[in-house]
């Protein structure tokens, strides 16, 4: 096979092995403190402290599992609490960003690996890397972000909720997300209108209608838009972007921290997919009582989202078929789009 042929397989493996554990074997119920092996070995300072910063956001201290590294010689005395954060990285959050992280050196890294719970490659430029990864396919996490496409950014943002939480956990939390969303159905499902507000030229034009008689619905860098969101004054934020808005960069610190301004002004309900709420869950406390995880059907024909329908056809890359059109249709049977005509009309 060619090379992007193997790298497809490779990553889709890994996917299709992380739902099968998560969601049907017996022995993933309830299994706490699990072991993390990152590979290969790290030998500079900088791919430390990338990777350890990830680590921060991306499994956080939940369940007491802890994270390997193995690590050169010429690493042996580093301190990784001294380590400087990357310029490009967000800064670590106040909640939840002190996972147990023990470093390895090169010869203690093959016998930890053989009973690795999971084996996160962040760089797949190594001896045999094909040949391993197929070998340990069921516990393999590629992060690499020079790997297939989006291998990396929606690996990195998925380990949380389908391979640290516990099965009985998830249950929990999407309980709660029922919770949320009962109320925002019953605080708006007697609207005659659903507005939903996308990012396109058209935008321009909100500024010459109201909106009052309708429920709000706005998605994406609109958090960033103070006189537009003066004018709309929404009621509900939608966002699922892996990269954008639930990655560990600066521009999704930004974001994050713009979606908290806009729920303390608005008290806007944040509706997103579950990867993406377990993330700002746990990073973002304060965002607990507005935030809904919707469960995805990944196959079949679209549905209205309702009291007995609580989830969406998890289609791709679109806000707008994802969340915006079947929430909008469970609360209303009229809905007006402004600003779906895409950043590029060509």
């Amino acid at each position: 096979m060619k090379g992007l042929q193997v790298k497809k397989l490779l990553y889709y493996g890994t996917k299709i092995s992380q739902n099968i554990k998560s969601r049907i074997l017996k022995k993933s119920k309830d299994v706490v403190d699990k072991k993390i092996v990152f590979y290969p070995i790290f030998k500079t300072d900088s791919e430390l402290s990338d990777q350890i910063n990830r680590i921060r956001w991306y499994i956080s201290d939940f369940n007491n599992s802890s994270i390997f590294l193995g690590i050169d010689r010429s690493l042996n005395n580093i301190d990784i609490n001294s380590l400087e954060v990357p310029k490009y990285q967000r800064p670590p959050v106040t909640y939840a960003s002190n996972p147990n992280i023990v470093l390895l050196n090169r010869e203690d890294m093959n016998k930890h690996i053989r009973n690795a719970d999971l084996i996160c490659v962040w760089n797949t430029n190594f001896h045999n890397s094909t040949k391993f990864m197929l070998f340990n396919i069921s516990r393999i996490r590629i992060i690499d972000p020079d790997f297939y496409l989006y291998t990396e950014a929606f690996t990195n943002a998925s380990i949380l909720w389908y391979d640290i939480l516990t099965r009985k956990q998830r249950v929990e939390w999407i309980n709660k997300s029922f919770i949320i969303y009962q109320k925002l159905f019953y605080q708006f499902s007697n609207k005659k209108k659903a507005y939903l507000f996308g990012t396109g030229p058209s935008i321009k034009d909100a500024y010459n209608y109201n909106y009052s008689d309708g429920v709000r619905i706005i998605c994406n860098t609109i958090v960033k838009k103070e006189k537009l969101l003066a004018h709309i004054k929404p009621n509900i934020i939608a966002f699922t972007d892996a990269a954008f808005h639930f990655g560990v960069s600066k521009y999704s610190d930004n974001f994050a921290n713009d979606v908290l301004k806009v729920v303390r002004r608005f008290k806007c309900y944040c509706v997103t997919n579950q990867v993406g709420y377990a993330l700002m869950r746990t990073h973002y406390p304060e965002l607990l009582e507005y935030l809904i995880g919707i469960p995805a059907i990944r196959f079949g024909p679209p549905f209205v989202m309702d009291l007995d329908n609580f989830a969406t056809r998890a289609y791709k890359y679109t806000i707008l078929t994802r969340i915006m059109m079947p929430l909008a249709a469970g609360l209303s049977n009229h809905i007006v789009m402004l600003g779906f005509d895409g950043r590029k009309p060509d």
